[in-house]
Order: C-alpha cells, then structure tokens, then sequence
C-alpha cells in the first residue's frame, strides 16, 4: 500500500516545484527514502519521507 503515500509526497513536490521534471522528481523521491534495515525484496528503497526543502 505505498502508492498512495508516495502519490501524496509526489503531489506535495510538485505543488511547491510545480516545473519539476519526472526524471527530478523521481530522483527526489529516491533520496528521500529512509531505509528500514530490510532485505531489498521487502522494503525495496524504504520508507518514503517528504523532503525537507518542503518545510
């Protein structure tokens, strides 16, 4: 069920940047994840954070 959590930090990024490319806002998301100490099969990138240049 992370589609809609990351569907809702994509959406808060793209409201602040709204020019933002796909490939930024992927690359965004990507460096934002937390990492749950899990094997790649069951975290995959981690747990999804909304980036501090939002706050």
């Amino acid at each position: 069920m992370a589609a809609p959590i990351v569907s809702g930090v994509a959406a808060l990024i793209l409201e602040r940047y709204p020019t933002m490319t796909y490939l930024d806002l992927f690359n965004e998301l990507l460096s934002n994840c937390q990492n749950l100490g899990l094997d790649k099969e069951r975290q995959g990138k981690g747990l999804v954070q909304i980036p501090t240049a939002l706050y």
